[in-house]
């Protein structure tokens, strides 16, 4: 084992030197700086400097570099104006795929027409039916990942503690219970496949616990802004905000403080209110903006203030100094660091320097700062984590309703067009002449009219009267045309009738539906697997809120709640150790304890985990027991109590172990039936014991 000192700065020309000791030989080094060295004479309690010079140093402890980050400094204007810059820009980078995500969910909801083409229908009296099938075809998708819905799971990793990597299952799954975080995917889920992206939102909430509770939520796509980046979950983006809008009134609520300029703010606004937005700013390069008017940042209209805060990614360098055999691992000052290179070169020291992300956050409402500082993170990146559906390198994304918006538009068109022939095909049409009728008046009686059953009309002689025109036909290929549109639909979404189980014929069994299920899954395996990246990115973020801030005596009682929920498929198991649902006091108590004192041995803050997932919906596992039901039918021999595990059953642990005490009797009473024809047969001789009584 080595050790590193350091030196006070001394000399005409301060300096310091750097002292490396080898602890199994006692030998002392001294660094050489401006043509120099010392000789070093270690003690019991000191290490003495020779003072053959004409100066000496005292020797000291070598600075370690500290992770604390001072609070950051500055002047409020300028901060605010760097974080809304950086603002400004990621409104440009996302511009192209927010617009397209706004139209992509009115199309969902129904608003598929372009408003100046159903205006001008509308003022003909022409249809302007909506086919929602792009509404249909999201809920399909929907509901298959309603079904198919999982459960974080914790995996030991290299040698780890399984009872650990069980606690942490446990605790992830009741903190994710505490989220409704069933109901909260989902909705973030529907955000991707239709808008392109969704938001978890992850952080520590003292709103009901001092202690801090950690809070998972669906964040709104559209608050949601990222600077650029390439990779899925955002993690080479150096910002992100996350901008909401509130009322002047709740602004001021607030921020009491700052109620003058908010006031001011709207008065501003109201006074230049502007057109251009800011990802329309003409202007060059080193251009200046007035936040103080933008649509983006006051709306005057609605009387509303954007309160943002800025996520902003800054880079920390780390000098580290490593021996080849890992003695030392140090984090020290640039000083020390580039001290190394004086050392004697048979001083096998190995300087590293590595480069720390820390997240600086910036809180702003309007142009006016709440607040800027270094906020305690344990994980690496920002609190919101995107999920995307098709995201390329120039910064574009949609989701899975771009694709079938020009198909449901066609839909919609042709589908009015035959409403439109229906409705002149049932009205008749009629003959007239100059002289049908005996006056004006009489003819607009008649064109009014005609349309109505029982009416009477007055005309100039019987020997003219108006007469019917003949009906035209129904045209198929209107029909046609719409059923190749469905199609077209089907094929450009890859959301096929297969999906949501439909039958083709009405006698396909259970697995063949599945398997058809499948195979229209393949086209969208895309989004379902963006999405599970994206939750186990979440969850191991909120992994390592759970080991920062939360103690092992509160993650025991976490863990004692879940074990506790009768609404579980199957007992909670740690290590080997099943953990009823029932329990005396004495019982808990006990259990308690046990999480407690493992977890106590265990550093939970360098447990390494991985996380993944482990089947959480019942129709997932029926689908399962469903297949393999069908192969016991067909002969395949499967295990009775892998069947019960599959199943939907309540208390099924209880069943499971009643049918192996079961197979356990029943392979007893064979082997005795077996002995007996054994003994039968003279082949092996009578015990005495077994004999029956005479």
């Amino acid at each position: 084992m080595a050790e590193l000192h350091f030196t006070t700065k001394s000399g005409s020309k301060p300096h310091t030197h750097i002292i490396y000791i080898d602890a199994d030989t006692g030998d002392a080094v001294c660094s050489t700086c401006q043509n120099h060295t010392h000789e070093v004479f270690p003690t019991e309690t000191v290490m003495v400097l020779s003072t053959d010079l004409e100066h000496t140093h005292q020797v000291i402890p070598l600075p370690v570099q500290s992770d604390d980050i001072k609070p950051p400094t500055g002047d409020d204007e300028e901060v605010v104006r760097d974080a809304l810059t950086l603002f400004k820009s990621a409104c440009e980078y996302e511009a192209k795929s927010r617009e397209m995500g706004k139209e992509s969910y009115e199309f969902f909801k129904g608003n598929q027409w372009d408003k100046g083409l159903k205006s001008e229908l509308n003022s003909k009296k022409r249809a302007t039916q909506v086919y929602n099938y792009i509404q249909s075809k999201i809920d399909v998708l929907s509901g298959l990942a309603r079904q198919n819905r999982t459960d974080p799971r914790a995996f030991p990793v290299e040698g780890s503690d399984g009872g650990v990597a069980d606690i942490a299952t446990a605790a992830l799954v009741r903190i994710s219970k505490n989220n409704a975080l069933a109901s909260e995917e989902i909705r973030v889920f529907e955000d991707e496949v239709i808008t392109g992206r969704g938001l978890f939102h992850v952080y520590i909430s003292q709103d009901k616990d001092p202690r801090g509770d950690i809070v998972i939520e669906r964040f709104p796509w559209s608050d949601g802004y990222f600077g650029a980046h390439s990779k899925f979950d955002a993690s080479d983006a150096t910002h992100a905000h996350k901008a909401k809008w509130i009322s002047a009134a709740e602004a001021k609520s607030r921020y009491p403080e700052l109620k003058d300029d908010i006031d001011g703010l709207i008065a501003d606004s109201r006074e230049e209110i502007s057109t251009t937005n800011l990802v329309q700013d003409p202007g060059s390069k080193g251009s200046t903006v007035d936040f103080k008017t933008h649509p983006e940042i006051i709306d005057q209209q609605h009387r509303r203030i954007r309160l943002i805060e800025h996520e902003i990614k800054e880079f920390k360098i780390d000098y580290n100094i490593v021996s080849p055999d890992e003695t030392i691992l140090i984090k020290t000052t640039r000083e020390v660091f580039n001290k190394l290179k004086e050392l004697p070169s048979n001083i096998k020291l190995v300087g590293i320097k590595t480069t720390r992300e820390v997240i600086r956050v910036v809180t702003t409402i309007g142009d006016k700062l709440i607040s800027n500082e270094y906020p305690f993170r344990p994980y690496n990146g920002f609190s919101l984590i995107p999920s995307y559906a098709y995201k390329f390198d120039d910064g574009t994304w949609f989701g899975k309703v771009e694709a079938m918006k020009h198909a449901q538009m066609e839909i919609n068109k042709r589908g009015s067009q035959g409403i439109d022939i229906v409705n002149r095909m049932l009205g008749r049409g009629w003959f007239i002449d100059a002289e049908t009728f005996n006056s004006p008046s009489d003819e607009n009686k008649f064109i009014k009219n005609s349309g109505s059953s029982g009416w009477v009309q007055k005309v100039q002689s019987v020997d003219r009267p108006p007469r019917q025109a003949d009906s035209m036909s129904y045209p198929p290929e209107l029909f046609n045309l719409h059923q190749l549109n469905l199609s077209i639909m089907e094929g450009v979404s890859n959301i096929t009738s297969s999906l949501s189980g439909q039958l083709q014929t009405g006698y396909e069994s259970g697995s063949a539906i599945l398997r058809l299920q499948r195979s229209g899954l393949v086209g969208n395996e895309r989004v379902f697997d963006n999405f599970i990246l994206s939750k186990q990115t979440m969850f191991r973020n909120v992994f390592r809120l759970m080991q920062e801030f939360y103690s092992p005596a509160r993650i025991a009682r976490i863990v004692l709640s879940e074990a506790s929920d009768t609404q579980r498929s199957e007992p909670l198991t740690i290590g080997d150790n099943e953990i009823s649902p029932f329990r005396s006091p004495e019982e808990d108590e006990m259990i308690y304890q046990d999480i407690q004192n493992m977890l106590d041995t265990t550093d939970l803050l360098k447990y390494d985990i991985q996380i993944g997932e482990q089947i959480f919906s019942a129709t997932n596992k029926e689908a399962q027991f469903t297949m393999w039901s069908e192969a016991a039918t067909h002969g395949l021999p499967v295990p009775l109590e892998m069947l019960i595990e599959l199943s939907s059953l309540p208390n099924k642990g209880k069943w499971s172990k009643i049918v192996k005490e079961q197979e356990s009797m029943r392979q007893q009473m064979e082997q005795m039936k077996y002995t007996a024809e054994l003994q039968k047969a003279g082949r092996i001789p009578v015990n005495p014991t077994n004999e029956e009584p005479r």
